[in-house]
C-alpha cells in the first residue's frame, strides 16, 4: 500500500511535516498564502508546493494521494488582499470535491474546536456528504499540552474519515501527558532581538522567571502560555520582561525549524503560530495510522514523545465517538402493545406510510417509535408515560416490543428491546441516540380553530432570513404549487403566528390558512 499524502490549506506546514517525518511521500502542499509557502519551501521541494487558492484549482490538476489532510474553514468571511469574499462554503466544498475525486483511503481534517462544539450543525451537514460517498467518520478534541508536555493552553479538533469498503478502521491515539511536565526551551537572553523587549506595560511587580498574560487590558500571572487572538504572552528573563519570541512559540507547536523571528509583520506571525497545527498532536495521529494501517513502526518527529509516558491518561472513550449518530430503522417487532400482538413491520424505504382501518394500531406504533430514542441534539425527548399513561383500566404491564436499527457507523444491525414488566419501562439511558420528532393529529388543527380571541388580533410582522427558511419556502412552494416568496413571523405580545408573503405581494398568517397548507409548512419547518 502506497503512502502518498496531499495537504490542503497547509498553513505553516505542521500537518505535512508530521507525515513527511513519519515516512510518507508528499504528493503536493497547497496554500494560498505566499509567506506560508516560502516557509514550507525551507524543507519541502518547491515543485511540490502550489501557491494557489483551492477555488482556483480543479481536482484533476492535483496529484493522486492515499491520504488527504486539510484545514476546515470556519469564519464567515475574511480579507483577501483588498477585497472581501464570503468563501467558506466554497472552500470547504472544494476540499470535499478533491476528496471525492481522489478517493483516498483516509482523510484527516483539522477543525476549529468551536465548530465541533458550538457550530456543530454546519459541520454535521458537511460530514454527511462524506458518509454518502462511503466514509465512516470519527472525531476528537485534544489539549495541545497532552502530546507535547509543554505548558501551553489550547485545544485542537480533528476529524478522521476512513473508507468503508477498504475495511479501514482507526482509533485516535491516547494522550501522553496529563499535565505540563516539560520546561520551556527558551532562546538565550543575549539572543533576544530588541523588538521583543519593547514592553509598554507597567511591570514593576513582575517576578523573574515568571510568565504573564495580557488579554485586552487585563494582565495576569500565568503558569501556561495562552495562544489566540488578542493574547500577548510575556516572560521575565535575566535582563528583564519581554515577549515570547516567534521561534519559542513555534517550538511549542512542534513546527519545522525556521527563523520565524525574521518575519516583518510580527503581529500576523503571532496569529499564524497561535492558530497553527500542533505537530506533536498530528505526529501521534500519524503514528497511529502507520501502526494500524501500514503495520510499520513509525518514525517519530520528536523522539521523546514515542516513549510511553508514566502518566498516560486513560482516554475518555467519548472522544472517540462518532461525530453524529447515523441509524436507520429497519424493523419493529411487537410482542404486545395495547391492542397489537405478534406484529412484525419492516421499514425498507426512506419514507414509510402506515395505512389501516380505525383502531388497528397506527397511532400506537408511532407513539412507540417516538419514545424509542434519546435525543442527540435537537430532537424531542418523549417518554412512554406520555402515550401509555397508566389508568384503572390499563396499566400496560407486559408491554414489549423490539426495534432493529442499522448503525452506519458500526456497520451492523443493532437490536434493542423495550418492555414494561412492573411499574416502569426499561431505563431511558440505554436508548439509542437519534433526533426524533412526533407531529400528532393536533398539528392538523387550523390555527384559527385553536384561537380563543374573537376581537381584532394585532401583530407585527418580521421576515425570517436564514438559509433554512429559504429552503422551507422553496420546498413548501413546490409541494403546494404556491408562489411563496418569504416566510414571516407574526408576533403579538404573547403569541407568535407563522405567516407567508407571496410573489404577488399577498401577506397572510396561519390564522388565514387551511389545515393542509399549515401542516405542510410545519412539516417542512420541522424537517
Amino acid at each position: 500500500m502506497e503512502k502518498r499524502v496531499l495537504d490542503l490549506n497547509a498553513g505553516l506546514g505542521g500537518r505535512i511535516y508530521a507525515f513527511e517525518k513519519a515516512g510518507f511521500e508528499i504528493s503536493a502542499v497547497i496554500d494560498k498564502d505566499f509567506e506560508n509557502c516560502a516557509i514550507i519551501s525551507s524543507w519541502v521541494n518547491t515543485d511540490k508546493i502550489i501557491n494557489r487558492n483551492l477555488l482556483e484549482l480543479k481536482p484533476n490538476e492535483l496529484p493522486d494521494a492515499d491520504i488527504i489532510t486539510a484545514k476546515y474553514i470556519q469564519h464567515s468571511s475574511y480579507e483577501l488582499e483588498h477585497m472581501k469574499y464570503d468563501m467558506v462554503v466554497s472552500e470547504n466544498t472544494a476540499i470535499f470535491n478533491i476528496i471525492l475525486q481522489k478517493n483516498p483511503i483516509l482523510f484527516l481534517l483539522e477543525v476549529p474546536v468551536s465548530s465541533i462544539i458550538s457550530r456543530k450543525q454546519d459541520l454535521e451537514d458537511y460530514m454527511q456528504k462524506f458518509y454518502e460517498i462511503g466514509y465512516s467518520i470519527s472525531y476528537v478534541i485534544y489539549d495541545e499540552m497532552s502530546f507535547s508536555g509543554y505548558p501551553i493552553a489550547g485545544r485542537q479538533g480533528y476529524i478522521l474519515g476512513c473508507k468503508m469498503n477498504e475495511n479501514v478502521s482507526l482509533l485516535f491515539p491516547q494522550p501522553l501527558y496529563g499535565s505540563p511536565e516539560k520546561k520551556l526551551i527558551l532562546e538565550t537572553s543575549e539572543e533576544i532581538y530588541p523588538w521583543y523587549r519593547k514592553v509598554n506595560l507597567s511591570y514593576n511587580d513582575w517576578e523573574r522567571e515568571c510568565m504573564y498574560l495580557r488579554t485586552g487590558k487585563k494582565i495576569v500571572k500565568t503558569q501556561k502560555i495562552h495562544m489566540g487572538y488578542m493574547r500577548e504572552n510575556y516572560f521575565v528573563d535575566a535582563i528583564g520582561p519581554r515577549r515570547f519570541t516567534h521561534n519559542e512559540l513555534a517550538m511549542l507547536k512542534g513546527l519545522p525549524k525556521y527563523n520565524y523571528n525574521k518575519q516583518s509583520n510580527k503581529s500576523r506571525m503571532y496569529n499564524k503560530i497561535a492558530y497553527a497545527t500542533n505537530a506533536y498532536v498530528v505526529e501521534a495521529i500519524v503514528n497511529q495510522i502507520n501502526d494500524s494501517i501500514y503495520k510499520v513502526n513509525p518514525k517519530s518527529v520528536h523522539s521523546e514523545t514515542t516513549q510511553i509516558h508514566k502518566k498516560v491518561i486513560k482516554k475518555n472513550r467519548e472522544s472517540e465517538r462518532i461525530l453524529f449518530p447515523k441509524r436507520v430503522l429497519k424493523e419493529i417487532r411487537i410482542e404486545k402493545l395495547k391492542g397489537i400482538n405478534n406484529l412484525v413491520l419492516k421499514f425498507d424505504k426512506k419514507m414509510v406510510a402506515l395505512m389501516g382501518v380505525n383502531g388497528c394500531g397506527k397511532s400506537t406504533i408511532l407513539h412507540a417509535l417516538a419514545c424509542a430514542y434519546t435525543p442527540y441534539e435537537k430532537g424531542e425527548d418523549y417518554k412512554f408515560c406520555y402515550f401509555f399513561t397508566p389508568n384503572p383500566d390499563a396499566s400496560w404491564k407486559g408491554s414489549s416490543f423490539t426495534l432493529i436499527n442499522y448503525d452506519f457507523n458500526e456497520k451492523k444491525e443493532i437490536s434493542k428491546k423495550y418492555e414494561k414488566q412492573e411499574d416502569r419501562w426499561a431505563r431511558y439511558a440505554s436508548r439509542p441516540q437519534r433526533d426524533t420528532y412526533f407531529m400528532g393529529i393536533s398539528s392538523s388543527i387550523p390555527e384559527i380553530e385553536l384561537e380563543k380571541k374573537t376581537s381584532f388580533i394585532n401583530y407585527t410582522s418580521k421576515k425570517l432570513n436564514d438559509k433554512l427558511t429559504e429552503k422551507i419556502v422553496k420546498d413548501a412552494s413546490y409541494i403546494l404549487n404556491k408562489n411563496y416568496e418569504e416566510l414571516l413571523s407574526h408576533e403579538t405580545g404573547r403569541k407568535k403566528y407563522m405567516g407567508v408573503r407571496t410573489k404577488d405581494g399577498i401577506v397572510y398568517s396561519a390564522l388565514s390558512m387551511g389545515a393542509g397548507e399549515q401542516r405542510v409548512i410545519n412539516i417542512t419547518n420541522c424537517i
